[in-house]
């Protein structure tokens, strides 16, 4: 009797062993399951945001390429009608009228000659100025706080060709020279010989 209660007691400790390195065992196998449930799910996260922020670059890179084309082509446009004007002479009138001699005189040489000199300058200080301004845009997206439009990109209306010191008085005696005003024959729609010299208005 007591032989098989010692038996009956061995076996259910046996079992209960046995089932203890079941729960151990199972136990392990969870925490290892967790584990990597975990770890996939951290990866994941990573890779979702390594995903945002390289279509953000993207974004961002291609919102400053679209920017710094919008300002060159601007420059380019405003630099043409700029290189279409040198070979003419300009009034002081408001809107300026550009005009071109069917012969030049001395005074109209001399005027034409500056007009051109600081028609390349006033080019040449704009290609600069949209140099800076196109490092700036690289700048501000690099910063991510460009404003969604720039004011005041590419060149501005006011980038007339500056006159020199003694325009007004070279211009005053080219049109004396000739005969009576551009802004008098323009108005009058008059077109006619003035001191051999016949004039084709250009307006802006």
């Amino acid at each position: 009797m007591l032989g098989m209660i010692l038996g009956t007691l061995q076996k259910f400790q046996h079992e209960e062993k046995k089932r203890k390195q079941q729960d151990l065992k199972r136990a392990e196998i969870e925490q290892k399951v967790e584990a990597a449930a975990a770890e996939e799910k951290e990866r994941i996260k990573r890779e979702k945001e390594e995903l945002f922020h390289t279509r953000r670059e993207k974004q961002t890179q291609l919102r400053c390429l679209e920017k710094k084309l919008e300002i060159a082509e601007m420059h380019e446009t405003w630099e043409n009608n700029q290189k279409y004007t040198l070979n003419f002479l300009k009034t002081k009138a408001n809107p300026p009228i550009f005009f071109l001699p069917a012969s030049h005189n001395p005074a109209s040489k001399k005027g034409l000659e500056e007009s051109k000199a600081n028609t390349l300058e006033l080019i040449k200080q704009q290609r600069e100025k949209v140099e800076k301004e196109l490092q700036e845009v690289e700048e501000w997206y690099k910063k991510d706080n460009f404003p969604s439009d720039k004011e005041n990109i590419g060149p501005q209306e006011e980038c007339e060709p500056h006159d020199g010191p003694d325009a007004e008085q070279q211009e005053r005696s080219i049109l004396d020279t000739e005969g009576p005003s551009v802004e008098e024959r323009t108005n009058e729609n008059n077109v006619e010989i003035l001191a051999d010299q016949d004039f084709e208005p250009i307006y802006d």
